[in-house]
């Protein structure tokens, strides 16, 4: 974007161009846009990250929250919601944790998303259809259980013995083998 425009301005602008590269109509659509800097190939311009969700998600997760009492301030993106949390834990790593190179995996139920951190930014974010569903699933079908004894057994314990060796060690390769593809 233009470096000489406005916030306002520059809010009209990703507004009419967002247009061509979201697949919905507009008005179905949250979108929000944070400035990263100056252009390295252009410096009259400026690179904007920007962010767009169905407003059905967004509502969603605030009704959640309004039964518990709460309110949501902020509604962020997955991958900045990890970068915020990997800031939490970086002192951990070292005298010079800002030169490193990190990956950070969240494997969700349907959905695992690898982010990759360098300067103190998310250089590369990637999700992947993929997750804890596909475990639970496994252990459904081997053992003929229900979902429920399925979430039971993995809380308290109680899945038969070779469970680690037949489905768990699998489960963690497949993850492996989705990460390295990622990387």
């Amino acid at each position: 974007m233009d470096s000489t425009l406005s916030d306002e301005e520059m809010e009209t602008q990703i507004t009419v161009e967002a247009d061509q590269y979201i697949a919905y109509p507009l008005d179905e659509v949250a979108i929000d846009f944070e400035v990263q800097g100056l252009s390295e190939r252009n410096p009259d311009q400026v690179e904007v990250l920007l962010a767009a969700c169905r407003k059905e998600n967004v509502e969603l997760r605030e009704a959640v929250l309004e039964l518990g009492g709460l309110k949501a301030a902020v509604v962020d993106i997955e991958a900045h919601a990890m970068k915020r949390a990997f800031d939490l834990v970086k002192p951990q790593l070292g005298s010079n944790p800002d030169s490193l190179v990190v990956a950070i995996i969240d494997i969700g139920a349907t959905m695992t998303t690898l982010s990759v951190l360098a300067e103190d930014r998310a250089i590369y974010t990637r999700e992947q259809l993929f997750g804890g569903k596909q475990l639970t699933e496994e252990i459904q079908r081997r053992y003929s259980l229900s979902y429920e004894e399925v979430g039971l057994a993995k809380k308290q314990g109680g899945l038969p013995d070779d469970y680690y060796e037949e489905v768990l060690e699998p489960f963690m390769e497949a993850v492996l083998q989705q990460v390295t593809r990622s990387l």
